[in-house]
C-alpha cells in the first residue's frame, strides 16, 4: 500500500487529504481489543542454538522481555504460575504456532511471544515470533543482532520497543528519506520534523511535519509518500526547491548608498528565493528612506526566473521629494508652554534655513518614541509626578508635510514634604542635608534627586564604601500634593585597593606615575583621592590623557585601579638670532627635556653665541629626591 500527500503553496489544502490518509491507514489495520488492564501477553521460554551452554539466557531473556513489556503500561504479562501450568499441560519443545496458541488459550493470553537465541562466534541473534491467540493476525517476526553478550541487554531493549509496536498493532517508521533537494541539506529538513526512524508512525505528526517543512520557506512543492514494508512504514519527503537567487539588483537609489541599503536586506545572492523576505526587504528599504525624510518613497520588486534553478530579484526605488515635519503641536500643557516643550524633544518642524544642511524637520519613528520619554522625564523634573504623555498622532498631508501632535495629561504639581535618611548612617543627618540640593518646600525635581544620589554616594565612597546602595523612597501625599523623600542607605562592605595597574606609559617609568598617586595597594578606597591622583598625574605634563578606572578584584571587598595614560612629547628645541650693539649678531640655542630617560627629571642645555662673548647654561632638576617630595637641582 502506498499513500501520497501533495502540497502546493498552501498548507491548509492538506487537511482534507490528511484526514483521508488517516482513515485509509486505519481502515487497513486490524485492531487489538484493549482491556482495561491492557493486552494480555505470554512470553515463552527461548530455544538456544549454540555450542556453548547458554540455557540460562533461554530463561533470562523471556523474563527481561516480560518485565520490560509490562513496564510500558499498555501490556499485561501472564503471571509465571499460570504460564508454567500451561507449559506443563501442553509441552513446549519446538517453536510451533499451534502449540503456542494452545498454551496461550490455557494461560488466558491474547498474544504469545516465543523465539530463539542463536550464537555464531561472538555474534548473537534474537529471532522472535508474535502469535495471535485469537487468530486475527498471521505470525509476525522481528529480530535483533548483538556483537557480543555485553551488548545484548541494549538489543533486548530495542527488541521490546519493536515488540510493543507489533503487539499493539502500531506501525513503526522504518526509514525516513528526503528526495529532490539540491541546495538544502537533508539534515536541515530532518531536523525540522518530528517523524523519526524507529518511532510510531503517526499521520497527525506527519501533517505537522509537512507544515514545518513548508514554513522553512525553501520549497514550492512538497509530497509525502508512505510505503508499507516488512520492517514498517517507509516515509519519503519529495521536495521541489524554490530557485536560488543568482543576482539582486537595486535601481533608482540616489540619496542612499548601495551598501547602506544592502546592510538591511535579507535577500542576497546564493540564497533560496523567499518572497516573504523579499517583501520584508521592501519594508526595510522603505524605512531607511522614511528616516531620511523621504516619506513618499516608493519601493517595488520584480522576480525573474533565469532557468530551472536560478532567479533574479530587482528592487526599483522611486525616491520622490523629501517630506518634512510641517507642524508639531501640544495639548493639555497648561503649566508648560509649547515653546518650552519643543526644546525638549528631537521631533521638530522644518526650519527655513537649518533644514537645508541638518536633520531638523525629518520625521523618525524612533525619535518619536524617545520624545515621549523625554517629555515624561521633563514633567517629572518639574514636579508633575503623575504626568502622562499619550502616543503621538502622526498625520501625513500630501503636498504639505507631516503633522505631529502630543496629547498631555499633566496632573498635579508636587512639592517636597519631609526629607529623611535611614539605614547605615556614617554621617550626621544634618551634614547629609547640607550635601544635597533637594530641600523641603521646593518643587519636586527628578533631575535634582538624581544629582543628590550621586553626591551621597560620593560621600560614602570617600570613606571606602565604593558600592554603597542608596535608594530614594518616595511617599506621595496625593491630597496634600506633597512627596516625602527617605534616602535608604546600605553602605555595604568597605572596599580596599588590591592592585594598581599602569598601562600606556611607553616611555615614562611606572614609579614616576605611582609616586603621584594618593593611594597605594592595601589602602581604603577613596573616590576623592582618586580624583586628586588623576589631577596630580595630569599635572606632570607628560601625557595627553589620563584615566583612572576600577575593576573587580579577587574578592568582593577588593578592587583594582587601572591607570591608563597616553604619552606625549616632553622635549623641546629652540633656536633664535638677534643683534646687539655689544656683540653684534647673536645666536641662541636651547634643548630641554622635562622627562629625562622617563624618570621625570628635567634637563636644559642652553647656549648664546655672540661676536665678542659666549654664554652657556646647564640646568638639572630632580623633583623627587630620594622618593620624597623634595626637589633638588643645579645650574651651571
Amino acid at each position: 500500500m502506498q499513500q501520497r500527500v501533495r502540497m502546493k503553496n498552501r498548507v491548509c489544502q492538506l487537511s482534507g487529504i490528511i484526514a483521508c490518509l488517516v482513515l485509509l491507514w486505519y481502515s487497513g489495520q486490524p485492531a487489538v481489543a484493549l482491556s482495561a488492564e491492557g493486552v494480555s501477553v505470554g512470553v515463552l521460554p527461548f530455544f538456544i542454538n549454540s555450542q556453548e551452554p547458554l540455557e540460562y539466557l533461554g530463561r533470562a531473556i523471556p523474563d527481561m522481555i516480560a518485565s520490560r513489556l509490562e513496564k510500558r503500561g499498555e501490556i499485561t504479562v501472564v503471571p509465571t504460575p499460570k504460564l508454567t501450568a500451561a507449559l506443563r499441560a501442553h509441552g513446549w519443545t519446538t517453536l510451533d504456532e499451534a502449540k503456542a496458541v494452545q498454551i496461550g488459550k490455557t494461560a488466558g493470553a491474547e498474544v504469545m511471544v516465543g523465539g530463539t537465541l542463536t550464537k555464531l562466534g561472538s555474534m548473537l541473534s534474537l529471532d522472535v515470533t508474535v502469535f495471535s491467540v485469537t487468530g486475527t493476525r498471521e505470525p509476525r517476526r522481528v529480530y535483533v543482532t548483538a556483537a557480543d553478550t555485553d551488548s545484548l541487554i541494549a538489543k533486548v531493549n530495542e527488541l521490546v520497543r519493536r515488540l510493543n509496536f507489533l503487539i499493539l498493532d502500531r506501525q513503526v517508521v522504518s526509514e525516513v528519506r528526503v528526495m529532490g533537494n539540491r541546495f538544502i541539506e537533508k539534515d536541515a529538513i530532518l531536523y525540522a520534523i518530528q517523524t523519526r526512524k524507529g518511532e510510531v508512525f503517526s499521520p497527525e505528526v506527519l501533517q505537522e511535519d509537512l507544515k514545518k517543512i513548508y514554513q522553512l520557506g525553501y520549497f514550492k512543492d512538497i509530497q509525502i509518500m508512505s510505503t508499507d514494508t516488512e520492517a514498517g512504514k517507509e516515509i519519503t519527503f519529495q521536495v521541489v526547491e524554490k530557485p536560488m537567487v543568482k543576482t539582486v539588483q537595486i535601481i533608482g537609489n540616489k540619496t542612499l548608498k548601495l551598501e547602506d541599503i544592502q546592510k538591511v536586506m535579507e535577500v542576497k545572492p546564493r540564497t533560496i528565493l523567499d518572497l516573504n523576505k523579499v517583501v520584508g526587504d521592501v519594508e526595510r528599504i522603505k524605512k531607511l528612506y522614511v528616516d531620511k525624510g523621504y516619506y513618499e518613497a516608493e519601493i517595488t520588486y520584480k522576480t525573474e526566473q533565469l532557468d530551472e534553478d536560478f532567479a533574479s530579484v530587482v528592487f526599483t526605488i522611486k525616491e520622490n521629494d523629501v517630506v518634512k515635519i510641517k507642524k508639531v503641536t501640544f495639548s493639555g500643557n497648561a503649566s508648560i508652554s509649547a515653546r518650552e516643550l519643543s526644546k525638549v524633544i528631537e521631533t521638530r518642524k522644518k526650519h527655513w534655513l537649518l533644514s537645508w544642511f541638518t536633520t531638523i524637520g525629518i520625521f523618525k519613528d524612533e525619535s518619536l518614541e524617545k520624545d515621549v520619554e523625554r517629555l515624561t522625564a521633563y514633567y517629572y523634573s518639574k514636579g508633575f509626578l503623575m504626568a502622562k504623555i499619550d502616543k503621538p498622532s502622526v498625520e501625513f498631508k500630501k503636498g504639505e508635510g507631516i503633522y505631529v501632535h502630543f496629547s498631555i495629561t499633566e496632573g498635579d504639581r508636587f512639592t517636597i514634604g519631609s526629607i529623611d535618611f535611614k539605614g547605615d548612617l556614617i554621617y550626621d543627618p544634618a551634614l547629609l542635608i547640607k550635601k544635597i540640593q533637594s530641600k523641603s518646600g521646593q518643587t519636586f525635581n527628578g533631575r535634582t534627586l538624581n544629582d543628590d544620589l550621586v553626591a551621597l554616594k560620593g560621600l560614602y565612597a570617600e570613606k571606602g564604601f565604593a558600592y554603597a546602595d542608596i535608594s530614594p523612597l518616595t511617599e506621595i501625599k496625593q491630597d496634600e500634593k506633597k512627596v516625602n523623600i527617605i534616602f535608604s542607605i546600605d553602605r555595604g562592605e568597605k572596599i580596599y585597593i588590591e592592585e594598581i595597574k599602569i598601562s600606556g606609559n611607553t616611555r615614562t617609568r611606572d614609579n614616576v606615575i605611582r609616586r603621584e598617586l594618593r593611594l597605594t595597594e592595601g589602602s581604603v578606597y577613596n573616590s576623592e583621592e582618586i580624583k586628586r591622583s588623576k589631577q596630580e598625574v595630569n599635572n606632570l605634563g607628560f601625557f595627553e590623557t589620563v584615566n583612572i578606572n576600577t575593576e573587580p578584584g579577587s574578592k568582593p571587598n577588593l578592587v583594582k585601579l587601572k591607570v591608563e595614560v597616553k604619552e606625549r612629547p616632553t622635549g623641546s628645541f629652540s633656536i633664535g638670532a638677534g643683534y646687539s650693539s655689544v656683540d653684534s649678531i647673536m645666536g641662541m640655542f636651547q634643548i630641554s627635556q622635562n622627562n629625562l630617560f622617563g624618570r621625570g627629571q628635567q634637563l636644559t642645555l642652553m647656549a648664546q653665541l655672540g661676536g665678542r662673548s659666549n654664554y652657556y647654561n646647564i640646568s638639572f632638576t630632580e623633583p623627587w629626591f630620594r622618593d620624597t617630595r623634595t626637589s633638588v637641582g643645579f645650574d651651571l
